[in-house]
């Protein structure tokens, strides 16, 4: 693996379009309800983000978890 590829995964983060699309949501809903309660504009989090959430976030430790393997490997 070269420093390129590394940096490049070691640098993704999970975007809102990602949330909004493992909350069946769009983007700007996702933004809403990460405002601060009582915001204008803000919204309630949809019922079952934490599950879909935890999606995500498992999805990105498998891919920092393929990376330490790899890294571990060659270095």
């Amino acid at each position: 693996m070269d420093f390129r590829t590394a940096a490049n995964i070691l640098g993704q983060q999970i975007t809102t379009a990602e949330m909004a699309e493992a909350l069946g949501m769009s983007s700007h809903s996702i933004r809403q309800a990460r405002l601060q309660e009582g915001a204008p504009g803000y919204r309630k989090p949809p019922e079952g983000w934490q599950r879909a959430f935890l999606s995500l976030a498992k999805e990105r430790c498998s891919e920092l978890t393929t990376l330490i393997n790899e890294l571990e490997r060659t270095s």
